[in-house]
Protein backbone atom coordinates (compact mmCIF):
# COMPACT_ATOMS: atom_id res chain seq x y z
CA UNK A 1 0.00 0.00 0.00
CA UNK A 2 1.54 3.62 -0.97
CA UNK A 3 2.78 5.17 2.25
CA UNK A 4 0.71 8.67 2.85
CA UNK A 5 3.00 11.86 2.54
CA UNK A 6 4.08 13.54 5.61
CA UNK A 7 2.45 16.72 7.42
CA UNK A 8 4.31 19.91 6.15
CA UNK A 9 6.42 20.74 9.62
CA UNK A 10 4.85 23.97 10.81
CA UNK A 11 6.38 27.32 10.51
CA UNK A 12 8.36 28.43 13.38
CA UNK A 13 11.73 27.32 15.27
CA UNK A 14 12.68 23.41 15.33
CA UNK A 15 15.52 21.71 17.60
CA UNK A 16 18.16 19.47 15.87
CA UNK A 17 21.11 17.54 17.40
CA UNK A 18 24.84 17.98 15.69
CA UNK A 19 27.34 15.65 16.04
CA UNK A 20 28.68 16.89 19.39
CA UNK A 21 25.22 15.87 20.77
CA UNK A 22 24.17 19.67 21.48
CA UNK A 23 21.25 21.31 20.15
CA UNK A 24 20.63 23.67 17.73
CA UNK A 25 17.72 25.46 17.20
CA UNK A 26 16.86 26.75 13.60
CA UNK A 27 14.04 29.46 12.05
CA UNK A 28 11.79 27.95 9.15
CA UNK A 29 10.77 30.65 7.19
CA UNK A 30 7.00 31.80 7.34
CA UNK A 31 4.75 30.52 4.74
CA UNK A 32 4.63 33.56 1.63
CA UNK A 33 1.75 35.69 1.73
CA UNK A 34 -0.98 35.22 -0.62
CA UNK A 35 -1.11 36.70 -4.24
CA UNK A 36 -2.63 40.36 -4.17
CA UNK A 37 -4.90 41.02 -7.10
CA UNK A 38 -3.30 43.50 -9.63
CA UNK A 39 -4.64 47.50 -10.45
CA UNK A 40 -5.51 46.55 -13.82
CA UNK A 41 -7.44 43.45 -12.34
CA UNK A 42 -9.34 45.22 -9.69
CA UNK A 43 -10.10 47.87 -12.66
CA UNK A 44 -11.31 45.32 -14.86
CA UNK A 45 -13.40 43.96 -12.38
CA UNK A 46 -15.15 47.82 -11.93
CA UNK A 47 -15.35 48.42 -15.34
CA UNK A 48 -17.51 44.61 -15.26
CA UNK A 49 -19.27 45.99 -12.45
CA UNK A 50 -20.19 49.32 -13.96
CA UNK A 51 -21.70 47.18 -17.68
CA UNK A 52 -23.20 44.79 -15.77
CA UNK A 53 -24.66 47.50 -13.83
CA UNK A 54 -25.54 48.79 -17.29
CA UNK A 55 -27.16 45.68 -18.62
CA UNK A 56 -29.53 45.40 -15.79
CA UNK A 57 -30.93 49.11 -15.94
CA UNK A 58 -31.57 47.91 -20.11
CA UNK A 59 -33.18 44.85 -19.64
CA UNK A 60 -35.54 45.78 -16.16
CA UNK A 61 -37.88 48.66 -15.24
CA UNK A 62 -35.36 51.73 -13.98
CA UNK A 63 -35.16 52.29 -10.66
CA UNK A 64 -34.56 55.59 -9.17
CA UNK A 65 -31.12 54.34 -7.98
CA UNK A 66 -30.62 53.39 -11.89
CA UNK A 67 -31.78 56.47 -12.85
CA UNK A 68 -29.40 58.55 -10.69
CA UNK A 69 -26.03 56.15 -11.59
CA UNK A 70 -26.95 56.77 -15.36
CA UNK A 71 -27.65 60.56 -14.73
CA UNK A 72 -25.51 62.61 -16.63
CA UNK A 73 -24.13 64.24 -13.98
CA UNK A 74 -23.02 61.25 -12.41
CA UNK A 75 -20.85 60.16 -15.62
CA UNK A 76 -17.10 59.93 -15.05
CA UNK A 77 -16.71 63.11 -17.74
CA UNK A 78 -18.97 64.99 -15.76
CA UNK A 79 -17.47 63.78 -12.41
CA UNK A 80 -13.79 63.32 -13.03
CA UNK A 81 -13.22 65.55 -15.65
CA UNK A 82 -15.49 68.58 -14.80
CA UNK A 83 -17.68 69.03 -17.79
CA UNK A 84 -21.04 70.12 -17.63
CA UNK A 85 -23.77 67.04 -18.83
CA UNK A 86 -24.55 69.65 -21.72
CA UNK A 87 -20.86 69.13 -22.78
CA UNK A 88 -20.98 65.85 -21.95
CA UNK A 89 -23.80 65.36 -24.44
CA UNK A 90 -22.38 67.38 -27.32
CA UNK A 91 -18.95 65.38 -27.52
CA UNK A 92 -21.22 62.09 -27.45
CA UNK A 93 -23.33 63.50 -30.30
CA UNK A 94 -21.22 65.01 -32.17
CA UNK A 95 -18.67 61.55 -31.71
CA UNK A 96 -21.62 59.19 -32.43
CA UNK A 97 -22.29 61.50 -36.04
CA UNK A 98 -18.46 60.90 -36.88
CA UNK A 99 -19.17 56.93 -36.74
CA UNK A 100 -22.05 57.13 -38.18
CA UNK A 101 -19.80 59.13 -41.41
CA UNK A 102 -17.57 57.03 -40.75
CA UNK A 103 -19.56 54.12 -41.28
CA UNK A 104 -20.96 55.14 -44.73
CA UNK A 105 -17.64 55.58 -46.00
CA UNK A 106 -16.19 52.05 -45.30
CA UNK A 107 -19.48 50.83 -46.54
CA UNK A 108 -21.65 49.49 -43.35
CA UNK A 109 -24.36 48.58 -42.55
CA UNK A 110 -26.84 50.07 -39.69
CA UNK A 111 -26.46 47.08 -37.18
CA UNK A 112 -22.16 47.52 -37.13
CA UNK A 113 -22.86 51.43 -37.19
CA UNK A 114 -25.22 51.07 -34.67
CA UNK A 115 -22.92 48.29 -32.56
CA UNK A 116 -20.21 50.58 -32.32
CA UNK A 117 -21.99 53.69 -31.11
CA UNK A 118 -23.76 51.42 -28.49
CA UNK A 119 -19.66 50.27 -27.86
CA UNK A 120 -18.78 53.79 -27.60
CA UNK A 121 -20.92 54.69 -25.31
CA UNK A 122 -20.48 51.76 -22.47
CA UNK A 123 -17.18 52.53 -22.66
CA UNK A 124 -17.69 56.38 -21.61
CA UNK A 125 -20.44 55.24 -19.32
CA UNK A 126 -16.83 54.02 -17.20
CA UNK A 127 -14.04 56.09 -18.28
CA UNK A 128 -14.03 59.92 -18.79
CA UNK A 129 -13.47 61.66 -21.96
CA UNK A 130 -10.05 63.45 -21.11
CA UNK A 131 -8.78 59.88 -20.48
CA UNK A 132 -8.57 59.09 -23.85
CA UNK A 133 -9.14 60.65 -27.04
CA UNK A 134 -13.05 59.84 -28.20
CA UNK A 135 -12.01 59.71 -32.20
CA UNK A 136 -9.51 57.02 -30.95
CA UNK A 137 -11.61 55.03 -29.23
CA UNK A 138 -14.39 55.83 -31.90
CA UNK A 139 -12.21 54.07 -34.51
CA UNK A 140 -11.51 51.00 -32.46
CA UNK A 141 -15.24 51.17 -31.96
CA UNK A 142 -15.52 50.62 -35.30
CA UNK A 143 -13.00 48.10 -36.00
CA UNK A 144 -14.75 45.93 -32.96
CA UNK A 145 -18.47 46.11 -34.36
CA UNK A 146 -17.35 45.28 -38.01
CA UNK A 147 -15.53 42.18 -36.49
CA UNK A 148 -19.00 41.27 -34.25
CA UNK A 149 -21.67 42.22 -37.49
CA UNK A 150 -19.52 39.87 -39.66
CA UNK A 151 -18.33 42.55 -41.91
CA UNK A 152 -14.95 42.82 -40.69
CA UNK A 153 -12.86 45.40 -41.91
CA UNK A 154 -8.95 45.80 -42.65
CA UNK A 155 -7.61 47.88 -39.69
CA UNK A 156 -5.58 50.08 -42.31
CA UNK A 157 -8.87 50.78 -44.06
CA UNK A 158 -10.22 51.79 -41.01
CA UNK A 159 -7.57 54.16 -39.64
CA UNK A 160 -7.31 55.96 -43.00
CA UNK A 161 -10.87 56.42 -43.88
CA UNK A 162 -11.61 57.42 -40.12
CA UNK A 163 -8.68 60.26 -40.18
CA UNK A 164 -9.53 61.52 -43.32
CA UNK A 165 -13.14 62.32 -41.78
CA UNK A 166 -11.32 63.43 -38.66
CA UNK A 167 -8.95 65.78 -41.20
CA UNK A 168 -11.48 66.97 -43.24
CA UNK A 169 -13.48 67.95 -40.31
CA UNK A 170 -10.64 70.05 -39.08
CA UNK A 171 -9.53 71.80 -41.67
CA UNK A 172 -13.39 72.55 -42.38
CA UNK A 173 -14.29 73.71 -39.11
CA UNK A 174 -11.35 76.73 -39.64
CA UNK A 175 -11.33 78.37 -36.23
CA UNK A 176 -13.96 75.74 -34.69
CA UNK A 177 -10.90 73.27 -34.73
CA UNK A 178 -9.35 76.04 -31.93
CA UNK A 179 -12.49 75.51 -30.17
CA UNK A 180 -12.25 71.95 -29.76
CA UNK A 181 -8.69 70.82 -28.95
CA UNK A 182 -9.86 67.25 -28.40
CA UNK A 183 -9.11 67.28 -32.06
CA UNK A 184 -5.67 66.76 -31.58
CA UNK A 185 -2.87 66.21 -34.54
CA UNK A 186 -5.88 65.82 -36.93
CA UNK A 187 -3.85 67.71 -39.31
CA UNK A 188 -1.26 66.94 -40.92
CA UNK A 189 1.47 66.96 -43.91
CA UNK A 190 1.72 63.17 -44.12
CA UNK A 191 -1.33 63.15 -46.23
CA UNK A 192 -0.92 62.36 -50.40
CA UNK A 193 -3.58 64.19 -52.83
CA UNK A 194 -6.94 62.24 -52.37
CA UNK A 195 -6.46 63.42 -48.21
CA UNK A 196 -5.78 60.30 -46.58
CA UNK A 197 -2.91 59.57 -44.27
CA UNK A 198 0.61 57.92 -45.83
CA UNK A 199 0.77 54.53 -44.44
CA UNK A 200 4.16 54.74 -44.17
CA UNK A 201 4.45 57.55 -41.96
CA UNK A 202 5.42 57.45 -38.30
CA UNK A 203 1.97 58.89 -37.55
CA UNK A 204 0.26 55.72 -39.34
CA UNK A 205 2.25 53.64 -37.22
CA UNK A 206 1.79 55.24 -33.78
CA UNK A 207 -1.97 55.55 -34.58
CA UNK A 208 -1.99 51.41 -35.57
CA UNK A 209 -0.48 50.83 -32.72
CA UNK A 210 -3.02 52.77 -30.60
CA UNK A 211 -6.12 51.64 -31.86
CA UNK A 212 -4.75 47.91 -31.48
CA UNK A 213 -4.26 49.01 -28.00
CA UNK A 214 -7.36 50.45 -27.60
CA UNK A 215 -9.21 47.75 -29.04
CA UNK A 216 -7.93 45.55 -26.09
CA UNK A 217 -8.63 48.32 -23.08
CA UNK A 218 -12.37 48.85 -25.31
CA UNK A 219 -13.03 44.96 -24.86
CA UNK A 220 -12.26 44.51 -20.87
CA UNK A 221 -13.91 47.83 -20.10
CA UNK A 222 -17.49 46.54 -21.71
CA UNK A 223 -16.46 42.74 -20.27
CA UNK A 224 -16.31 41.43 -23.58
CA UNK A 225 -19.57 41.89 -24.17
CA UNK A 226 -20.51 41.97 -27.92
CA UNK A 227 -23.76 40.73 -28.12
CA UNK A 228 -25.85 43.71 -29.05
CA UNK A 229 -29.79 44.11 -29.71
CA UNK A 230 -30.77 47.31 -31.77
CA UNK A 231 -34.41 49.02 -32.46
CA UNK A 232 -34.51 48.26 -35.52
CA UNK A 233 -35.57 44.91 -35.74
CA UNK A 234 -38.09 45.73 -33.49
CA UNK A 235 -39.48 48.37 -35.76
CA UNK A 236 -39.34 45.62 -38.08
CA UNK A 237 -41.45 43.16 -36.03
CA UNK A 238 -43.95 45.55 -34.86
CA UNK A 239 -44.99 47.38 -37.73
CA UNK A 240 -45.15 44.08 -39.74
CA UNK A 241 -47.66 42.93 -36.63
CA UNK A 242 -49.75 46.11 -36.54
CA UNK A 243 -50.10 47.09 -40.37
CA UNK A 244 -52.13 43.33 -41.37
CA UNK A 245 -54.07 43.76 -38.15
CA UNK A 246 -55.32 46.97 -39.33
CA UNK A 247 -54.32 48.56 -36.07
CA UNK A 248 -53.24 52.22 -37.68
CA UNK A 249 -54.37 53.96 -40.28
CA UNK A 250 -53.71 57.76 -42.39
CA UNK A 251 -55.24 60.73 -41.06
CA UNK A 252 -55.85 60.69 -44.57
CA UNK A 253 -57.18 56.94 -45.80
CA UNK A 254 -56.02 57.61 -49.61
CA UNK A 255 -52.42 57.31 -48.55
CA UNK A 256 -52.91 53.90 -46.90
CA UNK A 257 -50.85 51.87 -49.41
CA UNK A 258 -48.06 53.61 -48.66
CA UNK A 259 -48.33 53.53 -45.06
CA UNK A 260 -45.75 50.07 -43.93
CA UNK A 261 -42.87 51.59 -46.10
CA UNK A 262 -43.40 55.28 -44.93
CA UNK A 263 -43.76 54.41 -41.45
CA UNK A 264 -40.69 51.80 -41.27
CA UNK A 265 -38.53 54.35 -42.79
CA UNK A 266 -39.71 57.28 -40.55
CA UNK A 267 -38.86 55.02 -37.78
CA UNK A 268 -35.64 54.00 -38.76
CA UNK A 269 -34.23 57.55 -38.24
CA UNK A 270 -35.69 58.51 -35.42
CA UNK A 271 -33.87 54.98 -34.22
CA UNK A 272 -30.88 55.97 -35.70
CA UNK A 273 -31.00 59.25 -34.20
CA UNK A 274 -31.66 57.78 -31.05
CA UNK A 275 -28.25 56.09 -30.96
CA UNK A 276 -26.35 59.54 -30.69
CA UNK A 277 -27.93 59.23 -27.05
CA UNK A 278 -27.24 57.48 -24.00
CA UNK A 279 -30.84 55.85 -24.62
CA UNK A 280 -28.91 52.85 -24.93
CA UNK A 281 -27.67 52.54 -21.53
CA UNK A 282 -31.01 53.70 -19.96
CA UNK A 283 -33.72 51.57 -22.29
CA UNK A 284 -34.22 48.39 -23.54
CA UNK A 285 -34.20 48.39 -27.01
CA UNK A 286 -37.57 47.26 -27.90
CA UNK A 287 -38.64 50.66 -26.08
CA UNK A 288 -36.79 53.02 -27.93
CA UNK A 289 -37.99 50.94 -31.00
CA UNK A 290 -41.61 51.34 -29.89
CA UNK A 291 -40.96 54.89 -28.82
CA UNK A 292 -39.81 55.88 -32.20
CA UNK A 293 -42.99 53.67 -34.12
CA UNK A 294 -44.77 56.56 -32.26
CA UNK A 295 -43.00 59.56 -33.03
CA UNK A 296 -42.71 58.07 -36.80
CA UNK A 297 -46.37 57.69 -36.83
CA UNK A 298 -47.05 61.57 -35.36
CA UNK A 299 -44.73 62.70 -38.05
CA UNK A 300 -46.53 61.00 -41.17
CA UNK A 301 -49.85 61.93 -39.29
CA UNK A 302 -50.79 58.45 -38.54
CA UNK A 303 -52.86 57.48 -36.04
CA UNK A 304 -54.56 53.86 -34.30
CA UNK A 305 -57.31 52.77 -35.92
CA UNK A 306 -61.32 52.34 -33.82
CA UNK A 307 -60.38 54.77 -31.13
CA UNK A 308 -57.26 53.18 -29.62
CA UNK A 309 -54.89 54.31 -27.08
CA UNK A 310 -51.16 54.63 -28.83
CA UNK A 311 -50.13 52.36 -25.70
CA UNK A 312 -52.57 49.79 -26.30
CA UNK A 313 -51.36 48.30 -29.55
CA UNK A 314 -47.64 49.44 -29.07
CA UNK A 315 -47.60 46.79 -25.94
CA UNK A 316 -50.56 44.67 -25.32
CA UNK A 317 -48.17 43.03 -22.32
CA UNK A 318 -48.67 45.98 -20.58
CA UNK A 319 -44.88 46.44 -19.84
CA UNK A 320 -44.44 49.99 -21.49
CA UNK A 321 -44.89 52.49 -19.08
CA UNK A 322 -46.50 56.53 -20.36
CA UNK A 323 -43.20 57.89 -18.34
CA UNK A 324 -40.82 56.10 -20.53
CA UNK A 325 -42.60 57.05 -23.81
CA UNK A 326 -42.63 60.59 -22.92
CA UNK A 327 -39.17 60.72 -21.74
CA UNK A 328 -37.38 58.81 -24.62
CA UNK A 329 -39.43 60.87 -27.03
CA UNK A 330 -38.48 64.20 -25.12
CA UNK A 331 -34.62 62.98 -25.36
CA UNK A 332 -35.13 62.11 -28.91
CA UNK A 333 -36.44 65.61 -29.91
CA UNK A 334 -34.14 67.82 -27.70
CA UNK A 335 -31.22 65.56 -30.04
CA UNK A 336 -32.65 66.58 -33.30
CA UNK A 337 -33.75 70.41 -32.48
CA UNK A 338 -30.08 70.78 -32.24
CA UNK A 339 -29.51 69.76 -35.57
CA UNK A 340 -28.86 72.57 -37.98
CA UNK A 341 -31.96 73.27 -40.78
CA UNK A 342 -34.40 71.17 -38.32
CA UNK A 343 -38.11 71.85 -39.02
CA UNK A 344 -38.94 72.10 -35.16
CA UNK A 345 -42.59 72.78 -35.88
CA UNK A 346 -42.93 69.04 -36.31
CA UNK A 347 -42.79 67.94 -32.60
CA UNK A 348 -45.74 70.60 -32.12
CA UNK A 349 -48.09 67.41 -32.47
CA UNK A 350 -45.94 64.82 -31.19
CA UNK A 351 -45.64 67.05 -27.67
CA UNK A 352 -49.27 68.01 -27.65
CA UNK A 353 -50.24 64.37 -28.17
CA UNK A 354 -47.75 63.51 -25.21
CA UNK A 355 -49.50 65.93 -22.78
CA UNK A 356 -52.83 64.75 -23.95
CA UNK A 357 -51.93 61.08 -23.21
CA UNK A 358 -50.08 61.55 -19.97
CA UNK A 359 -53.20 63.61 -18.58
CA UNK A 360 -55.47 60.62 -19.33
CA UNK A 361 -53.53 58.06 -17.77
CA UNK A 362 -52.16 59.74 -14.37
CA UNK A 363 -53.71 62.86 -14.52
CA UNK A 364 -50.55 64.93 -14.73
CA UNK A 365 -48.80 67.20 -16.45
CA UNK A 366 -47.34 66.49 -19.78
CA UNK A 367 -43.65 65.74 -20.58
CA UNK A 368 -40.57 69.25 -20.54
CA UNK A 369 -41.49 71.46 -22.93
CA UNK A 370 -39.67 71.93 -25.77
CA UNK A 371 -39.95 75.97 -26.11
CA UNK A 372 -36.52 76.64 -24.90
CA UNK A 373 -35.07 74.21 -27.35
CA UNK A 374 -36.79 75.82 -30.27
CA UNK A 375 -36.44 79.49 -29.52
CA UNK A 376 -32.67 79.47 -29.27
CA UNK A 377 -30.59 80.35 -32.44
CA UNK A 378 -29.41 76.90 -34.12
CA UNK A 379 -25.62 76.44 -34.15
CA UNK A 380 -23.46 74.99 -36.62
CA UNK A 381 -21.53 72.34 -34.63
CA UNK A 382 -18.03 71.03 -35.86
CA UNK A 383 -16.90 67.12 -35.12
Amino acid sequence: MPQSKPPPPPAGPTKNKNSNGNTTTKQLPSPPPPPQPSSSSSQHRSATTTISMIKTATTSSPSSEQEHHLADSGLPSCIKSGLTPEEERSRRRRTCRFIQEASRQLKLDLNASGTSMVIFHRFYAVHSFLDHDRFEVAMACLLLAAKTEECSRKLNHVIREAWRLKNMAAKKGGSGAASTPELGDAVSDNVDKHGYLNEKSEEFVRLKEKILLLERVVLHTIGFELSIDHPFKFILIQIKKMIPQRHLEYVNPEKNKKLSHQLTKTAMDFASDSLQTNLCLKYAPKKIALTCIYMGAQYCKVRPTEGRAWLEILDSEGEFAMDELASIAVQIMELIADKKGCDLTMFESIRFDLTKMKKDVSGERGPPSLEKGMNRPVKRQHL
